[in-house]
C-alpha cells in the first residue's frame, strides 16, 4: 500500500501527532524494504480513542507462500475479543508472543505482536501473523489441573484467579478461575505453557518483577484498570518452591460501586452548589469591570470570559438539584442557545435550529466539556460568519450511535482559514484542547464560501 494511504488512514486519528504519523511510516518502509517478513502477513494496527478498538493501517503479504487473507483488510477494526495480544500489547507496551486470534477473515491465526514507539509511549503495534492449528479444546471439567489432586482441588474453591510460573517464568499451573478469565478477555486455547510476559496485564516483564520482589521482601500488590475491568494482582515469589505465584482478584464491583456511592453524596451535590454560586460571584465582578473599561476589544474580552462561566455555571447548578451524574443534552444545549441569542440581539438577527433525535444523557464532566466547545463555536459563528446586519442560519444536528455521541454545527457564512485561525484563536484553541483531552473525542472542521461545519465524535461514558 502506498505511503499516502497510511498517511490518511493515521490522520484521522487526533490522538497521533505528526512525529508519530512519520514514524508509522518509517517503521512501513523498513517493512517493505525487509527480507525478514517473507513467509508472513505483517500488519500495523493503531488504537481508536472513540471505539476503543485497534484499526489496521498497513499490510505486507507474504512473498514466498499464500497470504491468510482473500480481501483486503485495511482500515477494519481489530476487535479485541478477536486479537488479545494486539489490545495487550496496545495498553501494556509489552511484545505478545504466540497468542492465538481470529482474524476479520474468521480465520484462526497465531501473532507475535510488538509495540510501536515514539516520544516514550506506544502509537501503534506490529503484528505478525501465520497460519495456527486448532488449539486443544477444553471443556468446563477439562482445565489443566495443578499437579496434585489436592492442591487442585484447593485452587478451584478459590474464586481468585490462581497461577504459577516456574523460575523460568513459564505457567505451569493455574486454577479453573484463571482459565476462564482469560477466555474472557479474548485468549484462544491453552494458557498453560505461555510465558509470564504474554499473560502480564499490568506492563512489567518477569525480569522486572524478580527485581521488585527482591526489593520488596518477595511480594507486591496493585490494583490496575485492564479494558473495562479494575483488578488487584498479588505476585509472591515462594522461595522453597523457587516459583511466582500471581493471584488476580477482580474487583470491578467494588470500584463501580465505590464511584456511584461517591457521585450520589451530598457532598458533591453541595460541591456543585458552591461551585455555581463562586463563579456567578465571579461572572458580577467581571460584568462590573466591562462596564468600567473604555477599550471595545477589552470590552469583548471580559463578555467572553462572563459566558464561558456562565455555561460552567448553569451545569454545575443543573448537577447541584440532582443526585445522578446524568444530565440531559437537549436542554443544556437550548440554554447556551438562548444564552448567545440573548447576548447578541443587537448585533446578528440569526436562526438557530438544533436537531435531536434522541435523548443523551452525559455525565457531569463531559456535560461542562462539551459546553463549552459549543459555547465557542456559536459565539463565533454569530461574532464572524455572516456580515454585520445579515440575516443567517446555524443547524445543530446531534445523532448517537451505540455509544458514540455524533455532533455538527453547520452555518453557512464566509468560512475562515481553519489552519491559520488556529494559531490566533483563543475559542479554537479551547475547542481543540477540550475535544481532544477532556472529551478524548475527534474534531473535524470543513470551511470554505459556503459555510463551515465543525464535526465532533466522542464515547459517552456514562453508558459504558
Amino acid at each position: 500500500m502506498s505511503k499516502a494511504e497510511l498517511r490518511r488512514l493515521c490522520e484521522k486519528h487526533l490522538d497521533l501527532s505528526s512525529a508519530d504519523i512519520a514514524e508509522l511510516v518509517r517503521v512501513s518502509e523498513e517493512l517493505e524494504t525487509s527480507s525478514r517478513y517473507e513467509e508472513v502477513d505483517v500488519f500495523i494496527d493503531i488504537f481508536d480513542q472513540v471505539t476503543r478498538e485497534a484499526v489496521v493501517v498497513y499490510h505486507k503479504r507474504p512473498v514466498c507462500l499464500p497470504s491468510l487473507y482473500q480481501g483486503n483488510v485495511v482500515g477494519l477494526e481489530a476487535n479485541k475479543k478477536n486479537e488479545p495480544g494486539v489490545y495487550r500489547t496496545m495498553t501494556t507496551s509489552l511484545n505478545s508472543m504466540g497468542l492465538y486470534a481470529n482474524s476479520q477473515e474468521q480465520r484462526l491465526i497465531k501473532q507475535t505482536v510488538y509495540p510501536i514507539r515514539n516520544d516514550c509511549r506506544t502509537i501503534g503495534v506490529l503484528i505478525v501473523e501465520e497460519a495456527a492449528r486448532e488449539p486443544h479444546k477444553r471443556t468446563s471439567l477439562q482445565v489443566e489441573p495443578f499437579f496434585h489432586l489436592e492442591d487442585a482441588i484447593l485452587a478451584d474453591e478459590i474464586n481468585e484467579e490462581l497461577l504459577v510460573f516456574d523460575n523460568q517464568g513459564v505457567l505451569i499451573k493455574a486454577n479453573r478461575a484463571a482459565h476462564l478469565f482469560y477466555q474472557q478477555i479474548g485468549y484462544i486455547g491453552r494458557i498453560q505453557g505461555l510465558h509470564y510476559d504474554t499473560l502480564a496485564l499490568d506492563s512489567t516483564t518477569y525480569d522486572f518483577l524478580l527485581y521488585q520482589l527482591e526489593r520488596q521482601k518477595h511480594e507486591t500488590e496493585t490494583v490496575i484498570k485492564y479494558d473495562n475491568y479494575h483488578l488487584s494482582i498479588k505476585k509472591i515469589w515462594t522461595k522453597h518452591d523457587d516459583q511466582l505465584m500471581m493471584i488476580i482478584r477482580d474487583v470491578t464491583d467494588i470500584k463501580n460501586k465505590e464511584a456511584e456511592i461517591i457521585s450520589k453524596s451530598v457532598a458533591i451535590l453541595e460541591i456543585h452548589h458552591r461551585v455555581k454560586n463562586n463563579l456567578q460571584s465571579v461572572v458580577s465582578l467581571l460584568r462590573i469591570q466591562a462596564r468600567r473599561v473604555t477599550s471595545e476589544e477589552a470590552k469583548i474580552a471580559l463578555q467572553e470570559s462572563i459566558n464561558r462561566m456562565l455555561v460552567i455555571a448553569q451545569t454545575h447548578e443543573m448537577l447541584s438539584m440532582q443526585v445522578e451524574d446524568a444530565l440531559e443534552l437537549k436542554p443544556i444545549l437550548t440554554s447556551i442557545s438562548h444564552n448567545i441569542e440573548r447576548l447578541f440581539t443587537n448585533i446578528q438577527p440569526l436562526t438557530l435550529e438544533i436537531i435531536m433525535t434522541d435523548n443523551i444523557y452525559l455525565n457531569g464532566n463531559q456535560m461542562v466539556s462539551l459546553s463549552l466547545v459549543i459555547n465557542e463555536i456559536l459565539q463565533n459563528v454569530y461574532e464572524h460568519a455572516y456580515p454585520q446586519g445579515s440575516m443567517g442560519r446555524v443547524i445543530i444536528t446531534v445523532k448517537k450511535h451505540n455509544q458514540i455521541v455524533d455532533l455538527t454545527i453547520t452555518d453557512f457564512g464566509c468560512g475562515y482559514n481553519t489552519k491559520t485561525a488556529g494559531q490566533t484563536s483563543l475559542g479554537l484553541m479551547i475547542i481543540k484542547s477540550y475535544v481532544s483531552e477532556k472529551l478524548k473525542g475527534k474534531l473535524s472542521i470543513s470551511s470554505g464560501e459556503k459555510g463551515t461545519t465543525t464535526h465532533i465524535l466522542f464515547k459517552n461514558t456514562l453508558e459504558q
